[in-house]
C-alpha cells in the first residue's frame, strides 16, 4: 500500500476506506492534480484542489469521495461551498475517468485508454 497523507481523526476503520480510495486514484495523482489538505470522514476521502479557476475547471477546489452502501462511489464536486456536480454509482475503475471529466486534470503521465 502507499504511503498516505490522509489525517483526521483516530477512527482507524474510516481512515483504512480513505487509503483504499486513495490507493484507487493511484500513484501519480497528488503530483499531477496538486490535490492537498487530505481528510477523512465516515466512509470517505476528501482534499483540496488548488484554488486557481484556471488551473481546474469550472473553479472546482474540493472534492469529496463517498463509498455507498452498494460499494460504488459517490463523488462530489465543490467551489468553495457551491456543489457544482455530484456523480453517483461509481465504480472503482471509473474514478480517473470521471475525475478527469469533471475537473479538466490528468491523473496519470501515461494514457490509460
Amino acid at each position: 500500500m502507499i504511503e498516505t497523507p490522509v489525517t483526521n481523526s483516530r477512527d482507524n476503520g474510516n481512515c483504512l476506506i480513505a487509503e483504499i480510495i486513495l490507493s484507487q486514484l493511484g500513484n501519480q495523482f497528488i503530483m499531477l492534480t496538486g490535490a492537498k489538505d487530505f481528510g477523512f470522514g465516515e466512509r470517505s476521502l476528501h482534499f483540496k484542489l488548488p484554488s486557481d479557476d484556471f488551473f481546474v475547471k469550472d473553479g472546482i477546489n474540493y472534492v469529496v469521495i463517498e463509498l455507498d452502501n452498494n460499494d460504488t462511489y459517490k463523488l462530489t464536486f465543490q467551489n468553495n461551498f457551491d456543489v457544482i456536480t455530484v456523480k453517483t454509482g461509481i465504480y472503482n475503475d471509473m474514478l480517473l475517468d470521471i475525475f478527469e471529466d469533471v475537473t479538466g486534470l490528468y491523473t496519470t503521465i501515461h494514457p490509460r485508454k
